[in-house]
């Protein structure tokens, strides 16, 4: 790593990309394959080193095969005719709280649509009290969002003095008695 960076060699040929890096520029690799291909890169930063080798394969999976693991969130637009991507669009991950870094994207129409981030999730409405043992088997792990909804439904149930016998039955099966 710190010795200079080594050029890739890298090929072209009936609609088949191959990588052969060794101590390589990443962001020289994504030039060479856009000076081959036509393909344009858009969103191109900071660069990483690269070893190993990619392909032979389509230019598409050889590309999200190169660009997996890096600093890069990765959209392929369209085709070309020797089977490149027509655009890659690069935009920096963010990798917070341990998650996995994101796959590729692939976006195979002439007119895709850019990823948007997934609007917040409404808050869920109330469900109606049920046994705990009806909602999980025994010795399962709950969910973050499984436990939210359960905490959501004993401060909503706290205040409230169920009206129907079968709930008050319910209710005092899931909570011990209190001692005095």
């Amino acid at each position: 790593m710190q010795q200079p960076a080594q050029p890739a060699k890298v090929t072209l040929s009936a609609a088949q990309l191959s990588i052969h890096a060794d101590n390589s520029s990443l962001s020289a690799i994504l030039h060479d394959i856009s000076n081959i291909s036509g393909m344009k890169i858009d969103g191109l930063g900071g660069d990483e080193r690269v070893f190993g080798t990619f392909g032979p394969g389509a230019p598409r999976d050889v590309i999200a095969d190169l660009l997996n693991g890096t600093s890069y969130n990765v959209v392929l637009l369209g085709d070309l005719s020797n089977g490149a991507p027509r655009e890659l669009i690069l935009t920096p991950a963010s990798h917070g709280g341990g998650a996995a870094p994101a796959p590729a994207t692939q976006a195979n129409n002439e007119e895709a649509e850019q990823e948007a981030p997934e609007p917040p999730q409404p808050e869920p409405t109330p469900q109606p009290e049920q046994p705990v043992n009806s909602q999980q088997p025994p010795g399962s792990v709950r969910t973050p969002q499984q436990l939210f909804e359960q905490l959501q439904r004993m401060r909503q149930n706290q205040g409230q003095q169920p009206s129907d016998p079968q709930q008050q039955q319910q209710q005092q099966t899931q909570t011990p008695p209190q001692q005095q």
